[in-house]
């Protein structure tokens, strides 16, 4: 189960439904299951015969999930209407809905609170919560890398270098190809040119480019750990914690190290580790620049917060954490597991 934690403090489950900034957009928050997030932002703007343009999340959340999320609709329909509409959709419940001025950003977002079963454990609560790590390597899950193909990276790769016939056939191995959806992308894809089609499903494509960058991240910081060369270098800073005991890279502090990730937008210091992956994929920042692929800034470390860990029965013990948006569950129970 994944529960968002909001900005003004409260969480998606429980939101704080404020009349105070009324406008034109209605806020949703609801628990789903079976979906993930920009398929159920499609679903809600088909349910609304809206563009799904008009439908915005601050996060994504997994479909193998109990997920609570708040999604945000531009619409002249009213709250009762879009709750009715999304009620309609299987394995969705709506909690609540309300105006605001805007859409729901990721800045809405500080993050996520989560409870995880284990089961056939051979050991205990009490063994999770002894000699826990209060931080952890802040990489980048699995999930972010497509978790059925496991290739959106290599797909991000060959895009970001202008080889899209490259990344068509990278991203469509027939034999992992799943869906009617999918299928129907497929066989257009045969008949519109390579660099069209991928611009036409830029938002696919993008987050294949933006995992790329996180597979970059990943690899840096797993060779800085090795070198032991955990320090600010050239073009870093660091940071503290927020209210929520969150590192937040807007926060002055020395208790994190705050790196960029590759791309635009930012005046890029490239230390020996970045240097190396764009030599190693013969890469420039004028590759990033050339689509608009924006950087941004990740903590090396995250703070575990709020742990806490219980049996049930039949070796099961549940365990509940609470961590920064962007960082990964997955990662966080691993090291709380004291896993490699």
């Amino acid at each position: 189960m994944v529960d968002e934690i909001l900005a003004d403090g409260s969480t998606a489950s429980r939101p704080n439904v404020s009349t105070e900034l009324q406008g034109p957009f209605v806020w949703v928050a609801l628990k789903k299951v079976n979906w993930n997030t920009i398929d159920l932002a499609r679903e809600i703007g088909k349910r609304l015969r809206i563009s799904e343009r008009r439908v915005n999340y601050g996060g994504i959340k997994d479909r193998k999930a109990v997920a609570y999320q708040v999604f945000s609709v531009n619409t002249r329909a009213s709250e009762q209407e879009v709750m009715e509409a999304i009620a309609r959709i299987k394995d969705v419940e709506v909690i609540a809905a309300w105006r605001r001025k805007g859409w729901i950003k990721s800045e809405d977002i500080v993050g996520n609170r989560f409870e995880i079963i284990l089961r056939e454990c051979d050991f205990y609560a009490q063994d999770v919560l002894a000699n826990h790590p209060t931080q952890f390597p802040n990489y980048f899950g699995e999930q972010r890398f497509g978790s059925m193909r496991h290739n959106s990276a290599r797909v991000g790769q060959y895009v970001l270098k202008g080889d899209y016939k490259a990344a068509l056939d990278e991203y469509f191995v027939e034999e992992a190809i799943v869906g009617g959806r999918e299928k129907l992308m497929f066989e257009k894809s045969k008949r519109i040119e390579p660099k069209r089609f991928i611009q036409m499903n830029w938002r696919l494509f993008k987050l294949c480019v933006h995992a790329f960058q996180s597979q970059l991240f990943n690899e840096e910081l797993e060779a800085r750990i090795m070198d032991n060369e955990m320090g600010v270098l050239e073009g870093e800073y660091s940071c503290g914690r927020n209210a929520y005991g969150f590192a937040d890279i807007t926060v002055e502090g020395n208790e994190f190290v705050v790196a960029p990730l590759m791309g635009s937008g930012l005046k890029l210091q490239v230390n020996k580790y970045k240097a190396e992956q764009l030599n190693k994929y013969e890469l420039t920042m004028a590759d990033f620049e050339m689509l608009n692929i924006k950087g941004g800034w990740r903590t090396l470390y995250a703070p575990v917060v709020g742990l806490d860990a219980k049996d049930l029965s039949d070796g099961c013990v549940q365990v509940s954490f609470a961590i920064q948006k962007g960082s990964y569950a997955t990662v966080a129970l691993d090291h709380i597991l004291q896993k490699e």
